[in-house]
């Protein structure tokens, strides 16, 4: 099996409603923080496949955003993991910050 295949069914069976998410922008500049609050759809509507080519969805409650350079270096290592789908709970503490920390240090 092939690693997109593998993807997309770690994307359709290991994610679930209550999990929380991190989607980096095109170039992996940004974060948005989202919550997942729906289970696997098919989404039909020709005008929203043609904003996003995925047929397979899930409904995001989005949390958060933060920028990649503000964020704790610790948590660059998201940003080079090897997988699309992967389990990032260790960096949970990193991401709270990154998403809630509104000091200026």
């Amino acid at each position: 099996m092939g690693s997109a295949a593998k993807q997309m069914i770690k994307f359709q069976n290991d994610i679930r409603p209550g999990h929380i998410i991190l989607v980096p922008s095109q170039n992996s500049e940004r974060f948005s923080v989202g919550e997942v609050v729906g289970e696997v759809y098919s989404e039909e509507k020709e005008e929203k496949l043609l904003a996003c080519p995925y047929v397979k969805r899930r409904k995001i409650k989005w949390i958060g955003k933060f920028i990649r350079f503000k964020a704790d270096p610790l948590l660059q290592k998201v940003v080079y993991a090897a997988h699309t789908v992967s389990d990032i709970t260790q960096y949970k503490s990193y991401i709270n910050r990154a998403t809630f920390d509104t000091s200026d240090s």
